[in-house]
């Protein structure tokens, strides 16, 4: 399950199943998945009158379009089980913290924005429906580096093309490089050509699995587009399966475990021996412990005892709340917070201090500064 946005390629971590790339332009226009693709559907939001979009109102006018889209692919799992806020927020936020790397881009000739390309894009995009690739050439017309292969470049925003990244070892400048083919070495995906990743197994790029094919973490072996993997356990690979089929099962049946399948419509994993499907409570409800938890969005279940699964639901703390400790030991706070360890705290957005990865908006924390990945210091 790594689930990821990124800036051609290099990663933001976003809670999914599904790893996502795209290139720079995308950043802003869309997020693409390795086992989905989002962008496509009938919408009424900017963009759709042909009318010029400026970069400000980009990152609002593709959350509607993309989010609309993943509804209309996914139905109601990514939401259920990987989002951890609502989806328009998620992808508006983590763009328009964003927005400071391309303005910087393009006001130093690194890059370039045309606001009357934008909604050409937003149209392709909408056309593709669930197709991840390839990547529109309105999109490329709308958002893309000026710094050909073999250029200087300050983060993979800058090299032309939707197949180039900006190799550096984190210190600038860095050199805008071509990906790299199936089977070339690698250190991170955005080296990588296409819907290929940097296996961490073998250090390779590597196409992801295919229908019935093995899957798991332990080879680091991903499913396709519109694939999930199911059955993977520590030491024993899975296979990919659909989604009809990664999300059948029923009331009252086995789930997740020993190669079983998610639960489908809104019943949850109750973990047990054998665990089983059952349907989500209301608010201050008798719950215990599921995946995903059986309460509401904006409650948990707390355990009665720290070795208790069963417990009530209860509200998830708020910022400078001490983060809330669940019976499998995750510390949880509210939508959009993260846990330092102790407390519930805001996310930090580009440029901010940090400490780790997950005190920032994007996902990266580098030399304790939260960044984009692909981008040099």
């Amino acid at each position: 399950m790594n689930d990821q946005i990124a800036v051609k390629g290099r990663h933001i971590d976003a809670c999914r199943v599904i790893s996502k790339r795209s290139s720079p332009r995308v950043l802003l226009a869309v997020a693409v998945t390795w086992h989905a693709a989002m962008p496509a559907c009938s919408d009424d939001s900017k963009g759709s009158s042909g009318r010029p979009i400026a970069l400000e109102d980009y990152p609002a006018a593709y959350a509607a379009v993309a989010c609309a889209v993943n509804r209309e692919c996914w139905g109601e799992v990514d939401q259920k089980y990987f989002w951890p806020e609502p989806c328009e927020d998620w992808y508006t936020t983590q763009y328009t913290d964003a927005l400071s790397l391309f303005r910087k881009a393009i006001a130093e000739g690194r890059a370039f924005y045309r606001p009357d390309k934008a909604p050409g894009c937003i149209e392709a995009l909408r056309a593709r429906r669930c197709n991840a690739w390839p990547e529109p050439a309105a999109c490329v017309e709308m958002l893309d580096g000026t710094r050909a292969v073999g250029g200087e470049c300050a983060s993979d925003l800058d090299c032309a093309g939707n197949d180039t990244y900006c190799a550096s070892d984190a210190s600038c400048p860095g050199v805008c490089a071509r990906q790299k083919a199936e089977g070339e070495s690698c250190s991170t995906s955005a080296e990588c050509s296409s819907v290929l990743y940097c296996s961490t197994a073998t250090e390779r790029c590597t196409a992801p699995a295919e229908s019935s094919e093995p899957c798991g973490s332990d080879a680091d072996l991903r499913c396709n587009l519109g694939l999930w993997c199911i059955g993977a356990t520590v030491g024993s690979s899975g296979r990919c399966v659909s989604t009809k089929e990664a999300f059948s099962a029923r009331a009252d049946e086995p789930c997740i475990y020993d190669g079983n399948a998610y639960c489908e419509g809104d019943l949850r994993c109750v973990f047990d021996t054998p665990s089983y499907c059952a349907k989500a409570v209301p608010a201050a409800s008798e719950c215990t412990l599921a995946f995903p938890d059986m309460c509401p969005k904006d409650q948990y279940c707390l355990p009665e005892s720290p070795d208790s699964y069963e417990g009530i639901c209860t509200p998830v703390p708020g910022a400078g709340e001490p983060c809330a400790a669940t019976s499998d030991n995750q510390r949880l706070c509210a939508s959009g917070l993260y846990c330092d360890g102790v407390s519930c705290r805001a996310r930090v957005s580009l440029g901010g201090s940090c400490s780790g990865d997950s005190g920032c908006r994007s996902g990266w924390c580098i030399d304790g500064t939260c960044a984009l990945s692909g981008t040099c210091q």
